[in-house]
């Protein structure tokens, strides 16, 4: 098992700065996402982590031992790590259990042990009796299942994944995130994910590093990414909700009154914020009720089917609010939202 440590990590590229300061401790066997918008400089980390890169500052270390450096990298095929790419990285002209077992042979490792492995990563990976297919014949899921035996035969002390689903439909997608989930429950590799895409990053994690334009903006659980962000940025991009403006008044530890409009409700929050602030209102949290009965004033903006029930987008004072319904609404109809739960983003000026 190998922990991962980030210290200051700095990247730039012909002078942008692609990485900016960045530190991470990757528990080992830990499965970490890296989360962020496109050019957020998370693909960029993952290449500084395999070894594909030399940081311009910093270090990262493998079981406290200093890999890469501004002086020194220690190569990618010298830091066990197997990488899962987006494109799958497949020999053409290899069967599957070729590709499967390339890493082994470069090694010299026996015949019959190479058969023994392939054989068992092949079944890990639920690919068991494919052995003898041409790659350019099977779906790209089975692409994708191969890629990572590949990496499991080579017993990488760990495996990095670049936005490995990308090139997948929604249904693949569903099932191979149950096979990288059943991968590392069944081999305790440490694994570092790389994706733009919230539901994967907080689906398989056990923590999450959200990024924008090369700064980790926050390093948590998903339930503590989802339920307190830590900036309007991972406010807005983690899940769905509304992000309004409102006036904040200290009421307890870990509590808050808040004013929006002529209408008031508690919050959680860190601290004892004052003043102008940023709330987030999730749409589980909300409800709507009769225009007048003391909930926020808004109007319907609008009404959107989404299977289960209708997503309601309401202007209010600070902002737009989404809340769940089980019908439509005509567009521009009063209506007041009542508030279960709402958490005051903390202001980075004052952490």
């Amino acid at each position: 098992m190998t922990p991962i440590k980030i210290e200051s990590i700095t990247k730039s590229f012909h002078g942008e700065t692609a990485v900016d300061a960045v530190s991470l401790d990757l528990a080992s066997g830990s499965f970490t996402a890296l989360l962020g918008p496109s050019g957020c400089g998370k693909t960029t980390l993952l290449r500084l982590i395999a070894g594909f890169e030399r940081p311009d500052a910093g270090r990262i270390l493998f079981n406290e031992r200093t890999i890469s450096d501004a002086r020194a990298v220690v190569p990618p095929e010298e830091r066990n790590v197997g990488v899962v790419f987006q494109s799958y990285a497949l020999w053409p002209h290899l069967s599957v259990a070729g590709n499967v077992a390339y890493p082994l042979k470069m090694r010299g490792v026996g015949s019959a042990e190479i058969e023994r492995r392939v054989a068992e990563a092949l079944a890990t990976v639920e690919l068991g009796g494919f052995d003898a297919r041409d790659t350019a014949d099977l779906s790209g899921g089975q692409r994708q299942r191969v890629a990572l035996a590949r990496c499991l035969v080579a017993e990488a002390d760990v495996i990095v994944f670049d936005e490995p689903l990308a090139n997948l439909d929604v249904h693949l997608r569903a099932a191979m995130l149950e096979t990288f989930r059943q991968v590392h429950r069944a081999t305790g590799r440490t694994i570092v994910y790389v994706t733009h895409d919230q539901a994967e990053a907080l689906a398989l994690a056990d923590r999450v590093a959200v990024m924008d334009h090369g700064k980790l903006l926050q390093f948590s659980t998903p339930e503590m990414l989802y339920r307190a962000p830590a900036t309007g940025m991972v406010a807005r991009f983690i899940g769905r909700g509304g992000v309004i403006s409102a006036e904040v008044t200290p009421n307890e530890p870990g509590r808050s009154r808040v004013i929006c409009g002529q209408t008031s409700f508690f919050a959680r929050s860190q601290g004892q914020p004052q003043g102008p602030a940023d709330v987030l209102l999730r749409p589980e949290a909300l409800r709507l009720v009769d225009a007048g009965s003391g909930g926020i004033a808004g109007l319907v903006r609008r009404s959107t089917y989404h299977g289960p029930a209708y997503e309601i987008e309401v202007a209010v004072a600070g902002g737009r609010l989404v809340v769940d319904a089980p019908h439509a609404l005509a567009l521009g109809s009063p209506v007041s939202v009542a508030v279960d739960d709402a958490w005051v983003v903390p202001d980075p000026k004052s952490s």
